[in-house]
């Protein structure tokens, strides 16, 4: 190993995570870069540094049958930043990522939506929390008739709410500025039921401000609700009613009703779902098509049996 490579190898393993304060990145973001660096560093403590070990990681990555390819990918992803800024900085000489692919995805979703009987049950559980835990049940309809992501729940502020149109302004993923978004009626409903609540049980004369949702398990007034908190708030109600079903099952289930409603016109999907990419929609698109067709395909072998229990 050139003696290079052994400054590279040493300032990775004692510097690594200040490598990330130059990236123009948002501070949740680099949290993120932060916690997937973990499998790289150790990898590299263990083995030595040299020109193809960036190649050798993905190869170790690819043999780990406790991790999906998805995973894979975004440990694989962050080594490559990770690495790349130790070669604009100098520490690395050469750009160990160059021609190393990512690992290669099915873009087709693998996260199910809610069916009609969890969505019974979920719209049960809301209607029978509605004035106990009306902060679980905006969050709820936020992201069920607004379809927004987890982050975006997070990051909003009751100075976000436009009272008067019934509007609220939403920083999407990977934007700098927000968005007017139209509130569903029984997303207003909810969000105004929860600010209701807020103000009779503080002060006489108090106006919620800041962060809309906190988070309860942190003592300070002024701590976010976190994704994490999040998702363990929309698993507990999904336990409670038997849904086997994600966070992101949700925005799923927004998009495809939305897709079914609107004939597949993905123009008028999208500006609701807020995704920059028709590409994205045209997959949940190809799957209620694939689903609609699944008869006609088992009719087409109708009169063939293979097999016939004794």
């Amino acid at each position: 190993m050139t003696t290079d490579l052994v400054i590279a190898k040493r300032y990775t393993r004692d510097n690594a995570y200040e490598v990330f304060d130059a990236l123009d990145v948002s501070e949740a973001t680099r949290a993120d870069y932060i916690a997937r660096l973990t499998p790289f560093l150790d990898y590299v403590e263990n083995n030595q540094f040299n020109l193809n070990t960036f190649l050798e990681f993905k190869r170790e990555l690819r043999g780990r049958d406790d991790l999906s390819a998805s995973s894979k990918n975004k440990y694989l992803v962050v080594a490559r930043i990770f690495l790349k800024e130790l070669h604009r900085r100098g520490i690395l000489p050469t750009d160990i990522t160059a021609n190393v692919r990512n690992f290669r995805l099915d873009k087709r979703h693998k996260v199910n939506g809610l069916n009609d009987r969890e969505v019974e049950l979920l719209e049960w559980w809301c209607q029978r929390n509605s004035t106990y835990n009306s902060r679980e049940v905006a969050i709820m309809c936020l992201l069920f008739y607004q379809g927004l992501r987890e982050g975006e729940v997070c990051k909003l502020n009751w100075e976000d709410v436009l009272w008067r149109s019934n509007q609220i302004l939403i920083k999407g993923k990977g934007q700098d500025d927000k968005q007017t978004v139209f509130l569903h009626p029984v997303t207003a409903k909810a969000i105004k039921r929860y600010y209701d609540i807020r103000r009779y049980y503080e002060l006489e004369g108090y106006r919620p401000r800041g962060a809309m949702f906190r988070s309860r398990s942190i003592p300070s007034k002024q701590g976010r609700l976190t994704t994490r908190g999040l998702r363990l708030i929309v698993k507990n109600a999904f336990d409670e009613q038997g849904i086997d079903k994600t966070v992101h099952g949700l925005r799923h289930t927004f998009i495809t009703r939305l897709v079914k409603y609107f004939n597949g016109d993905i123009t008028k999907v999208a500006m609701f779902s807020r995704h920059r990419s028709y590409e994205m929609i045209k997959i949940y698109n190809d799957a209620i098509l694939m689903e609609s067709d699944f008869k006609d395909y088992i009719k087409a072998f109708s009169d063939i049996n293979l097999f016939t229990p004794v």
